[in-house]
């Protein structure tokens, strides 16, 4: 999709199919919620590390783990 639309803009034609359109917006979109929740889980891990040090091995256990990593993907 990209190089289709990089030709498009240097040649001056801006116009995409609309599978392309939507090819583009469903990755788009796809990557920008992976992101959104590596970046909650992270800041949920920091938190518990940071506000709750002495019971971080215990909220943290190996199945929170799994499961915070789980949702992402």
């Amino acid at each position: 999709v990209t190089p289709t639309v990089m030709t498009g803009l240097l040649i001056g034609d801006k116009v995409i199919s609309y599978n392309d359109c939507a090819t583009q917006m469903f990755v788009f979109i796809a990557f920008a919620n992976i992101e959104n929740y590596l970046l909650a889980s992270m800041a949920y891990d920091r938190y518990i590390a940071v506000c709750k040090p002495l019971y971080y091995a215990t909220t943290m256990t190996r199945s929170v783990y799994f499961e915070v990593k789980s949702v992402r993907y």
